[in-house]
């Protein structure tokens, strides 16, 4: 759904009568004005925090002096809640009764949204690399407590990524590796990335690695479920990801003419 706002979310159905929202992680410049807007205080006064001496003894109060800034800012603020728009539509499906159970995720300005969208909602929400919310939770509209956000919200955080350090986590989180360079922030926040460390630290189940994993990130090959099978058809997981890849075409074009060109001679093989 995109209805000309800079929040962009899809809800995917499963057999089991679940439904997943997922919201959209910043793309846009639009989208960084957005993180700015709603995470800025409590960007600043963390780093206040950081450089005042026994500032840690303001941490019980610092929730409600990012809300009296936030309110000076209140009406630009309020062009930026699009956790309203998607707490409402979670709302819609709750309350329609169409789905047994309703979650949402996201990545990024997503993941904060989600987290926000869960907390309001009281529906689970994960989110990776997603600004957190326990210091801004006063200046949302409506407000969430501590309580909302320890039981409903889980925040995946990579190593180095500078986003999920915004604003003070919640109780629930997982901190995992990155195995970016160590001065690639950028490469730390990485969705793909971090997917991949997820999958290779707790399992794939019988859901597929992603290509990216062993063709960008240098994980390494998975072993098939059927090694017989593969074994006879003597197709490689490399070959397999580049054959893929070629016939979803589309956005992954860029990827399929790289990995091809990386990769092309020693998949064949």
């Amino acid at each position: 759904f995109d209805y000309g706002t800079a929040v962009s979310y899809k809800l995917i159905t499963f057999s089991d009568n679940s439904g997943v929202l997922t919201i959209r992680g910043t793309q846009t410049t639009w989208d960084l004005i957005a993180d700015a807007q709603l995470w800025l205080s409590a960007a600043l006064f963390q780093g206040l925090r950081f450089l005042l001496p026994f500032s840690e003894l303001f941490t019980p109060i610092l929730h409600k002096m990012v809300w009296m800034v936030t309110r000076l800012e209140s009406e630009s603020i309020t062009k930026v809640a699009y956790y309203q728009e998607t707490q409402a539509f979670v709302k819609y499906l709750k309350d329609v009764k169409k789905f047994e159970t309703v979650e949402v995720t996201g990545h990024s300005l997503g993941g904060g949204l989600a987290i926000i969208t869960g907390a309001e909602s009281g529906t689970s929400a994960v989110a990776i690399s997603g600004p957190n919310a326990k210091l801004s939770r006063d200046s949302f509209d409506p407000p969430v407590t501590v309580d909302q956000l320890d039981t409903y919200t889980f925040n995946v955080i990579p190593a180095r990524d500078p986003i999920p350090m915004i604003d003070d986590k919640a109780w629930l989180y997982q901190n995992i590796n990155c195995t970016a360079a160590a001065n690639n922030f950028v490469g730390c926040h990485a969705i793909a990335r971090s997917i991949c460390e997820i999958q290779y630290t707790c399992g794939s189940g019988n859901g597929p690695i992603l290509c990216e994993c062993v063709l960008d990130y240098n994980y390494t090959e998975p072993s098939p479920i059927n090694e017989a099978a593969t074994a006879e058809t003597q197709v490689s997981f490399v070959q397999q990801c580049i054959d893929i890849c070629e016939k979803q075409g589309g956005g992954n074009s860029k990827n399929c003419a790289r990995w091809k060109e990386e990769y092309g001679q020693t998949a064949a093989k």
